[in-house]
Formats: C-alpha cells, sequence, structure tokens
C-alpha cells in the first residue's frame, strides 16, 4: 500500500519476512540499475530509482532497531 502525505511517499509491503524481504528488494533494484546499458538508456529516466536505494539504505542504528 502507498500513503502519500504532504512531504513524504511510504510504501508497505506486506511480508512474513521483513528484513530477508527488504534485503532482497534492496539488491534486486541493485541489479537492475546495474544491468542498464547507460548507452541505451536515459538516466534522467532512472534517477528515482536511485534516490528510491537511497532513501532504503539503513545505517547500523536503524539496522539494529530493525533486527530487535
Amino acid at each position: 500500500m502507498v500513503h502519500i502525505q504532504k512531504n513524504k511517499i511510504n510504501i508497505e509491503i506486506e511480508t512474513r519476512c521483513p528484513l530477508d524481504d527488504y534485503v532482497s528488494l534492496k539488491d534486486a533494484l541493485y541489479s537492475l540499475l546495474t544491468a542498464i546499458d547507460s548507452d541505451l538508456c536515459n538516466t534522467e529516466d532512472i534517477r528515482p530509482v536511485m534516490y528510491l536505494l537511497k532513501e532504503m539504505d539503513l545505517n547500523y542504528e536503524q539496522l539494529r532497531e530493525v533486527i530487535k
């Protein structure tokens, strides 16, 4: 489910294994981006995906909270 608010977008995905699915989703997005031929693709078109991946990166403290 997607929740759009004044200054943010929240994407909610139902899962039984949140941490495993999070890692799989992030890895799949990275794989897709690295498979793109930059000569055939306008990088402006994929910039939103790059922002999404940046926001998906958890720092040590955030990851520690998820594992608790």
